[in-house]
């Protein structure tokens, strides 16, 4: 319940702020703002739903690298490459650069990866995507 306007002004008290709710708008749930080529695109997709965005590769810069990298957990492990976020983060700004040039001049190519799904106790699967190098590698995971 809201107090009164005259019990507002007695007590010396500002008018009532935004909601939470207001303030919180065109943020992320990190509370950080997007920025506004993002805050565009995030627009445009929540007012046609059914669009499909074909060419955003000229939203990855260093900076959206760098963010993403900042959002990896720190104690995670190694990943298929043998690079942890630990190695990474010692020459970042050297390897954000070489990874944007890569990726912006068709060098990068992702790691293939396999879709597993893993039965769970309660009956239902657990997507797992495992690392696809080699032919040796697919013996070892079983087809679903």
């Amino acid at each position: 319940m809201t107090p009164s306007k005259e019990t507002r002004r007695a007590e010396g008290r500002d008018q009532p702020g935004r909601s939470p709710r207001e303030e919180g708008q065109g943020r992320t749930q990190s509370r950080i703002t997007l920025p506004a080529n993002l805050a565009r695109v995030n627009a445009a997709a929540r007012a046609a739903v059914q669009t499909r965005f074909t060419a955003l590769l000229h939203h990855i810069d260093a900076e959206a690298l760098e963010r993403a990298f900042r959002r990896q957990k720190r104690q995670a492990s190694a990943g298929v490459d043998g690079i942890t976020v630990a190695d990474y983060e010692q020459n970042s700004e050297a390897n954000l650069q070489d990874l944007c040039g890569r990726v912006h001049t068709g060098r990068y190519r992702p790691q293939p990866v396999r879709r597993v799904y893993i039965p769970k106790a309660d009956g239902g699967d657990r997507l797992a995507c495992r690392p696809w190098r080699t032919r040796s590698s697919r013996a070892r995971w079983p087809r679903r």
